[in-house]
């Protein structure tokens, strides 16, 4: 069976009238071609058959009206020519881009997790990384559960200070991901991936200053991540879709 965390291609055959679900897949290659999918996505469903998409893995819902889930996934990006054979939740970074009239808050442009979770569903995360233009410089923030956004801090005998570093934010993110997972894994004895993602604020520029050090990551780390893919904002339809 397909692990929770792996990364496919799954070609749209038809539409899911579901609480959580809606797209019936059938996943495009690898291992588990052929096999039948339900996708959760929250765009118009109708445009979608007939695509194929890069979607992930994911735990079943427990909330979905559905009898049968055959292999649950969440659509991560319709950009199948970045897809990579091999690709999963253990060695991929997801970036993402976040508008500031996506906030629902209105004191600070700079969202929480469940307001992630609105534009990307993606599945189950635990936190993300955003980088915002801030005083004249990028300032990197953690976003926890409904917390607001902490800034990122160095954490060196017993001292603390500000972390200003793109690359240095992007590996202490890492880090505390990859602690959840090693934590889950040990406790519950099987093997669990959490999402590694980096949202970059509009008024940030991704390609002059972002995407160089995430290159850079990249080719350098000792996490073993090989990949990135960058995912697609799902703007909610009327449909009403409970989170996991």
């Amino acid at each position: 069976m397909a692990e929770i965390g792996d990364i496919a291609q799954a070609r749209i055959t038809g539409t899911i009238d579901d609480r959580v679900y809606s797209l019936q897949a059938e996943i495009a290659g690898g291992e588990y071609k052929g096999k039948p999918a339900q996708v959760v996505y929250r765009g118009d469903s109708e445009e979608m058959i007939g695509k194929t998409i890069v979607a992930v893995v994911s735990l079943p819902s427990i909330v979905s009206g559905l009898k049968k889930i055959d292999i649950s996934m969440n659509l991560l990006t319709q950009r199948t020519d970045e897809f990579i054979e091999g690709m999963n939740l253990e060695n991929t970074l997801l970036l993402g881009k976040w508008e500031a009239k996506w906030s629902k808050n209105e004191d600070s442009p700079i969202p929480n997790l469940p307001q992630v979770y609105h534009v990307y569903p993606i599945g189950i995360y635990k936190e993300a990384l955003i980088y915002f233009f801030g005083q004249r410089i990028i300032e990197p923030y953690r976003l926890v559960g409904r917390n607001a956004p902490e800034v990122m801090m160095h954490y060196d005998t017993g001292e603390s200070s500000r972390i200003r570093s793109i690359k240095s934010a992007l590996k202490r993110q890492i880090t505390k991901v990859i602690g959840y997972e090693k934590k889950m894994s040990s406790q519950r004895n099987k093997k669990f991936r959490f999402h590694k993602i980096v949202l970059i604020h509009e008024n940030v520029d991704f390609k002059r200053r972002i995407l160089p050090e995430v290159i850079a990551f990249l080719k350098e780390n000792d996490f073993g991540i090989k990949y990135a893919l960058y995912l697609e904002p799902q703007l909610p339809s009327q449909r009403i879709v409970i989170p996991e």
